[in-house]
């Protein structure tokens, strides 16, 4: 009687145990990268999070670059991994730092969270400070994990303090955003207009240019919405999804 009873206890361990697998393998199956935790070898917690940003190519057109950020278990540490992608300025590296730095600071996760970036693009080099609004959002998104608002696109610049910083070129940015489909810009206050030559408006390729230097309502002219914001809090309650 104990060895049928060892056998059926076995027999129910295993089924339990098969039957647990099959759910953990068809739970990690069905969520995309960027929107879950994972786990690595060493069990840490670790958080993905890309989102593509309007730039401005060496001809002054614009075109998408993406920006992504993996939050993980660690010290506080901003690391770059730069491998394979264009050639990054100091400049553009400087207000990753900001980014990250601020996102730790108003997360509470200076001690405790590591941050890696990484940019790409088709263009040989990235420079300005235009990507860390972008940059700060993500990586909020990724230290609370929550989701972006995938309907969006943003750009502006943000300094230690978490000040927003303009930009220039919105009208290019805009112009992109729309011909991606995008149904809103976000940036920083002021630069819902834009004071543009002939030439800029043209490279634009937008309508009904004028022969002189002109301030035009972005919003009005491109035909997206344009949303303005002073403060990185501000642009990241914006992008998130509610």
């Amino acid at each position: 009687m104990r060895n049928i009873g060892f056998f059926v206890f076995a027999g129910l361990l295993f089924a339990l145990i098969g039957y647990s697998a099959i759910q953990v393998g068809m739970f990690g199956k069905n969520n995309p990268t960027e929107n879950v935790a994972i786990n690595s070898q060493e069990q840490t917690k670790s958080v993905i999070r890309q989102i593509p940003i309007p730039a401005i190519n060496s001809d002054g057109v614009g075109e998408l670059a993406i920006l992504r950020v993996e939050a993980r278990k660690g010290s506080g540490k901003i690391l770059f991994d730069f491998k394979g992608s264009p050639v990054i300025s100091q400049q553009t590296q400087n207000s990753i730092e900001f980014a990250g730095n601020y996102a730790l600071s108003l997360t509470g996760s200076e001690n405790s969270i590591d941050l890696s970036y990484s940019i790409y693009g088709n263009s040989e080099t990235i420079g300005g400070g235009s990507a860390g609004l972008a940059f700060f959002v993500i990586t909020t998104s990724a230290i609370l994990d929550s989701s972006i608002d995938s309907n969006i696109l943003i750009t502006g610049g943000i300094m230690e303090s978490g000040e927003v910083v303009r930009v220039g070129k919105i009208l290019e940015k805009a112009k992109i955003a729309k011909e991606k489909g995008y149904g809103a810009l976000i940036v920083p206050y002021g630069e819902k207009t834009a004071e543009i030559t002939p030439e800029e408006c043209a490279r634009a390729k937008v309508q009904n240019c004028l022969p002189e230097k002109e301030i035009v309502d972005v919003e009005e002219k491109i035909g997206i919405k344009i949303i303005e914001v002073k403060s990185a809090k501000e642009a990241y309650q914006l992008m998130i999804k509610k």
